[in-house]
């Protein structure tokens, strides 16, 4: 989310949790604004892409613009959404 939508907070306070250990970012593509897209991993290789579409704290509006670019990763976050939880956020 960003900072002015609901579950940013808690969106923020699952990345900082789930990277305390370190994290690797795999960059495959940069969007229109020129930000890097990448799949960001921790210290023990678990997607925080797919981590927080499972915890329903992330949202799929910016995936089909890189959904070729990284079918992987598409069609793990596509199974994450479809199981993720309705997170209580402010």
């Amino acid at each position: 989310p960003e900072p002015d939508e609901r579950c940013f907070d808690e969106a923020e306070a699952f990345t900082r949790d789930f990277l305390a250990g370190g994290f690797t970012a795999d960059a495959y593509d940069e969007d229109d604004y020129g930000r890097v897209v990448a799949e960001v991993l921790d210290g023990e290789g678990r997607s925080l892409n797919v981590a927080l579409a499972r915890s329903g704290l992330a949202d799929d509006r910016y995936l089909d613009p890189f959904r070729d670019d990284h079918p992987d990763l598409a069609d793990r976050l596509d199974d994450a959404f479809a199981s993720a939880k309705k997170p209580a956020c402010r």
